[in-house]
């Protein structure tokens, strides 16, 4: 079964009906007769436990069963896991259970020496396989088309399955495996059975993780399997569509209980909660002092979309710039960007933040601007003029490949940070930054850097690491040192802020409070904080748990 990637809610708004669905929809229907999840009993936790075992010891958890026997019987599961909820251990048994002679896990890089010093772990008493292992990364790539059709997997796990949740070239890879494969089941079986799992798997859009739910469950997903239904149902349900307009339930309030609550009750479907963490959760600002010349250039820079060295900013490049700023620096290139290049990129650019600066409707992200000027919509200013710049640029976008290297200006800011989390007395935290030379210039002041290929959980205890958001916000176990972090580098979405608490708060924290501070010397790093906490309170309404922002005491 081809299951097709959500479309853009660029496109929402003009062609969907005023209601998601009426009372008598054939997808509604088949989603209302879809059976409940029956709890995992005692006996079979016991009998599950007992023959997956190589010695006596702990029995499985009741969610790492129900993903074994949803897997086995309901042929896939779709499993929101919370961190800490024990995702790894599933994740080697799944080959055993199901008897698969071709088993692959895709995981993110980062967590290729983990899962390999895990399934160590669990084989001294679990009847465990390690599935072959690729990565999201590697399917990102163009040379990477092929790949599953090489290994033919006839079972597909996906752990941190939300890297595949955009539409990206790597999702379309694995979309168009999981429906080749399913177009040729059989009355005998299927020759593919997919499980998803992920701390931060349901966001509160639906479209987002349809797709998945499809892969894994095709039309024993509790949603609907069209996509262009998905979309209905997501319009009127979620909590996120900014200034798209929101359609009416229509039939989905005949739903007991709720949707969203029918979802997660339904076969196939393993929502956990992560293991107890008895630590409450501080969150609270670091408001470092920043030289004013600094704060002139940030305002410099934001008014112009301009960087230092007169590169036009596009309207997606432009936080980050400040963001760097913020922290004493900004990337320039090396080489510089010839004039051929540059040109058409800056009227473009130029062009694209002007329209977006207009609050048109449907037009809010520079992807919108692109697929209406593509789609002819007429009534965007100086749009042939629009459309000749887009093209230009496209001709020119893949031939000149920027090499940036930062250009510091005051490092004062890192400074005090270095101070703020060394000094006599301080309680050992988790500096969490983005940028590689920001990691680099910490570990210069003291604080040593801890990126890619360097595993923070061989850290000496005792004192302050710098962490790499990109290589350990997912998979990493640092409570037993750390209770407190500082983030010099914001991520954008609660799903990142889930994982990078999740490091320190989980099973086995000692201390009373978790104390997570980020910098706030800037307007744009507020509002990334109430834009995230407003995310997290969504999100929590529609996977059912309590994000760890939403948790928090806010200082």
């Amino acid at each position: 079964m081809a299951a097709a990637l959500p479309l853009t809610r660029a496109d929402l708004a003009a062609r969907l009906p005023d209601i998601a669905c009426t009372a008598d929809d054939p997808a509604l229907a088949r989603v209302l007769a879809l059976p409940a999840r029956p709890a995992a009993s005692a006996d079979l936790i016991a009998a599950l436990s007992a023959a997956l075992r190589t010695r006596p010891g702990p029995e499985l958890r009741q969610a790492q069963a129900e993903v074994l026997r949803e897997a086995w019987e309901y042929r896939g599961a779709f499993a929101p896991m919370q961190v800490g909820a024990g995702k790894s251990l599933p994740t080697f048994l799944l080959p055993t259970v199901l008897h698969a002679q071709r088993p692959v896990l895709a995981i993110p890089a980062s967590l290729f020496g983990k899962t390999q010093r895990d399934f160590a772990r669990y084989s001294a008493d679990w009847r465990v396989r390690l599935p072959h292992l690729i990565s999201y990364e590697e399917m990102g790539r163009d040379d990477r088309h092929g790949k599953l059709d090489a290994l033919q997997p006839d079972l597909l796990i996906l752990d941190e399955a939300h890297h595949l949740r955009n539409d990206s070239s790597r999702t379309r890879k694995f979309a168009r495996y999981i429906a080749s494969r399913r177009a040729l089941e059989t009355d005998f079986g299927s020759l593919l059975r997919v499980v998803a799992l992920s701390g931060t798997l349901m966001s509160s859009s639906l479209v987002d993780y349809h797709h998945i739910a499809v892969w894994c469950l095709g039309d024993r997903a509790p949603l609907p399997v069209r996509t262009s239904d998905a979309e209905r149902w997501s319009a009127a349900l979620d909590r996120d569509l900014g200034p798209l307009r929101r359609i009416e339930l229509g039939g989905l309030s005949t739903i007991p209980g709720g949707y969203h609550d029918w979802f997660r009750s339904r076969r196939g479907v393993v929502p956990t909660r992560g293991s107890d963490c008895n630590a409450s959760i501080r969150i609270q600002p670091w408001r470092p002092d920043v030289p004013k010349p600094i704060l002139d250039l940030i305002a410099q820079v934001e008014a112009t979309s301009t960087r230092p060295d007169d590169v036009v900013l596009s309207t997606l490049e432009l936080p980050g710039c400040l963001a760097d700023l913020a922290l004493g620096f900004y990337s320039r290139w090396d080489p510089i960007a010839p004039t051929w290049w540059s040109e058409p990129r800056s009227d473009w650019y130029a062009y694209e933040r002007d329209v977006i600066a207009l609050r048109l409707d449907g037009i809010d992200s520079p992807m919108q601007l692109r697929n209406a000027l593509d789609a002819g919509r007429g009534d965007l200013p100086d749009a042939d003029a629009g459309r000749r710049m887009l093209a230009a640029w496209r001709t020119v976008e893949p031939h000149f490949v920027p090499n940036p290297v930062p250009v510091w200006i005051d490092d004062s800011v890192l400074r005090q940070a270095a101070e703020y989390v060394t000094r006599r007395g301080a309680q050992p935290a988790i500096v969490w930054v983005d940028p590689i030379p920001v990691g680099r210039r910490m570990h210069e002041l003291g604080v040593p850097y801890y990126g890619a290929g360097n595993n923070p959980e061989t850290a000496p205890g005792g004192r302050s690491i710098t962490c790499s958001l990109h290589a350990h916000r997912e998979g990493k176990n640092l409570q037993d040192r750390f209770a407190r972090s500082l983030s010099l580098s914001l991520p954008a979405t609660a799903d990142w802020w889930e994982q990078k608490i999740g490091r320190v708060h989980r099973a086995g924290q000692s201390a009373d409070t978790v104390l997570a501070e980020y910098i706030d010397a800037i307007d744009y790093h507020g509002d990334v904080m109430t834009r995230v906490l407003a995310q997290a309170r969504a999100d929590a309404l529609a996977s059912g748990f309590d994000y760890k922002l939403t948790l928090a005491d806010w200082a």
